[in-house]
């Protein structure tokens, strides 16, 4: 995934008077709406892990249950959130880049390939495979604009 692709960083607040707040790609604050609205970082997204009726619910079950019954309820809560978080915020931008990716795996495999066609020696053992595929697979990957286009 494009995730993989992206520089996470946590910001102490020591730091966060030197940081460049230019040199992201998004700034992500995961704390309450409420913590948001009172305090945040210029053009920062709010993905809270915790909206404030679940932070409230988790400090209940803390005060009146146990430490342990507040971080069992808040970790369940705060992974669901972030897979929503993922799903909605993230895969999009994945899906909009679709075609890009699938030009350049498309375009590695050609190079790999004509590099493997020119260079291997007739008598190696492996099976040495023709590039004419991946320049079909190229030129499809061209014509889409879209990742909609590869579900047509």
């Amino acid at each position: 995934m494009i995730i993989d692709l992206i520089q996470m960083r946590e910001l102490h607040s020591v730091e966060a008077d030197k940081v460049n707040l230019s040199d992201f790609d998004e700034i992500i604050d995961v704390r309450s709406p409420s913590e948001y609205e009172e305090d945040n970082l210029p053009n920062a997204l709010n993905m809270p892990v915790l909206n404030d009726e679940e932070r409230k619910l988790v400090g209940t079950a803390y005060k009146q249950q146990s430490p342990f019954v507040a971080r069992r309820k808040g970790a369940s809560i705060v992974a669901h959130n972030i897979s929503k978080h993922l799903k909605d915020h993230f895969f999009n931008k994945e899906k909009k880049s679709l075609n890009v990716l699938c030009r350049g795996a498309a375009l590695r495999y050609l190079l790999t390939r004509t590099y493997d066609y020119l260079n291997t020696p007739k008598s190696a053992v492996i099976k040495i495979k023709n590039p004419r595929e991946y320049i079909q697979k190229l030129k499809v990957h061209n014509q889409f604009n879209n990742f909609k286009n590869y579900y047509n």
